[in-house]
């Protein structure tokens, strides 16, 4: 026996045989080996039932008849013979085993399985198939084969209703049924019912939320065709969005069900307060720069429109790049993306953006060489600044930056990493250490900055930045609380 449990023991070889001998005279039973080998006869095998899956999703359990229960002189142990030839030898500290279903109170106290067995009763028996064991899980009050069949039919009834709804929030969280030592029929029966009740639930709020979906697509989102293919979405963020298209494209309502409906699972209280700050507009610019249409009109809340292009060709290298237009004038994209949102959900007024020519003569060429050592000048002077907010809280983050030559050293602390991809990757980090990154789970993430950091950097040193930005920051944050102490 360990841990208190109950473990199913049999004489397989002579080693296990002298040893219970032993035992026989050491615990004071009134018995000898041969008397008992005699009495280990199989009267009737175990019944046993699996639901066929894998790891912890299996479950097994094997019912067993208690044929003769021999107590010590003492008083202290119980010898159980079984119907399948084997025993059981336990104290009156045992206690069940948990098994799916049941639950056994981490404080429950020892005794109920030492009062309660009884000769012709069926002990329920789980397997530790890593060891090949069977210990006792619970009594039963089934005394004969039919009162078994019962047992076992509820049973198998109340787990294979629990797997089928398993998905279901409201089934994962029902309680299992408390295991003392004892599981009647009538135990069982109850379980069924609160099941099938919550069954019940589920499949009328599953019904609900059917006819909410239905509903919120019919109603919240409006598809019109003439001159222009429009569509408008009252979205769950509580703001309107008109997207007007040339007349050849052709909307799909259930591409923006996301937009306008979420099931409850995923519509808590929580998610209602993320998405009112984040909003919907980050999703609904991705979906339209990811589309191959000419141009799109967007107004959010019935603001004046603003017009809007994202095209998407090859560079020299081959490689796939995005060219944003804000009213038919060609601007960087992440500009572009920043104006019209400050536009349209900070009230800030339309920006007129820096015109990107589509091709540079060398007058422009120098421009831009300006602009960019402004720029650079100002990564060397301040680097970025921002903060990560993850399991450890939020902590400040600051990366500075060298210029040498046309490459750039990353600078954290003493350590300097030449950094591939230029001011296009020190862009992309701020945006995280910002929180202006599309997408609302790559603001402040360390993982998002990890994972950025690893396209140029290799994981060690990707990691190595990290752990040392935070440190730094860290210690300045200390340094600021104790500042405002003094």
């Amino acid at each position: 026996m360990r841990d208190g449990e109950i473990i199913l023991q049999a004489l397989k070889d002579e080693t296990q045989r002298e040893t219970l001998k032993l035992n026989l005279k050491l615990y004071g039973f009134e018995l000898t080996l041969d008397k008992l080998e005699k009495m280990l006869t199989v009267s009737e095998p175990e019944i046993t039932f699996t639901n066929g899956l894998s790891g912890y999703s299996n479950q097994f359990i094997a019912l067993i008849q208690v044929k003769k229960i021999i107590t010590n002189t003492r008083g202290t142990l119980k010898l159980v013979l079984m119907s399948n030839g084997k025993f059981l030898v336990f104290n009156k500290d045992a206690r069940p085993t948990d098994i799916g279903p049941f639950n056994t109170p981490y404080d429950l106290k020892g005794g109920v399985i030492w009062e309660q067995i009884r000769e012709q009763m069926y002990l329920a028996f789980t397997e530790a198939r890593w060891e090949h064991t069977f210990s006792v899980c619970t009594l039963t009050d089934c005394m004969d084969r039919k009162q078994v069949d019962q047992w076992l039919a509820l049973y198998t009834e109340c787990l294979k209703k629990r797997e089928t709804f398993q998905s279901a929030v409201e089934m994962t969280s029902l309680p299992r049924i408390k295991c003392e030592g004892m599981i009647t029929t009538a135990n069982l029966q109850t379980e069924l019912n609160t099941i099938d009740s919550t069954i019940a639930l589920i499949q009328k709020l599953e019904n609900e939320e059917a006819t909410k979906k239905a509903d919120a697509l019919k109603n919240d989102i409006t598809i019109t065709l003439g001159k222009t293919s429009k569509i408008v979405i009252r979205g769950l963020d509580e703001h309107t969005y008109s997207v007007e298209a040339p007349p050849t494209k052709l909307w799909d309502a259930g591409e923006f069900t996301d937009y306008v409906y979420r099931h409850r699972y995923a519509w808590r209280k929580f998610h209602q307060d993320n998405l009112k700050t984040t909003t919907l507009f980050p999703a609904l610019m991705q979906n339209l720069s990811s589309s191959r249409e000419d141009w799109f009109s967007l107004s959010v809340d019935g603001k004046p429109p603003v017009k809007l292009a994202v095209k998407h060709v090859e560079n020299k290298n081959g490689q796939e790049i995005q060219i944003a237009y804000l009213n038919d004038r060609r601007v960087a994209y992440e500009d572009m993306y920043q104006a019209v949102l400050r536009y349209f959900l900070q009230g800030e007024s339309l920006k007129d953006l820096k015109e990107q020519p589509e091709d540079l003569d060398e007058a422009e060429k120098q421009k831009q060489l300006e602009v960019r050592k402004v720029r650079d000048d100002g990564l060397v002077s301040t680097g970025i600044q921002g903060y990560i907010n993850d399991l450890e809280g939020e902590t400040p983050i600051t990366i500075g930056f060298e210029k040498v030559g046309v490459g750039w050293n990353l600078v954290i602390g003493e350590k300097r990493i030449k950094l591939k991809g230029g001011v296009e990757t020190i862009k992309s980090l701020e945006r995280v250490l910002k929180g202006t990154a599309q997408g609302y789970r790559s603001r402040h993430s360390t993982h998002e900055l990890y994972q950025r950091l690893c396209k140029v950097l290799t994981p060690d040193e990707a990691i190595e930045i990290i752990l040392e930005a935070k440190e730094m920051g860290k210690l300045l944050k200390a340094l600021e609380v104790k500042g405002q102490k003094q």
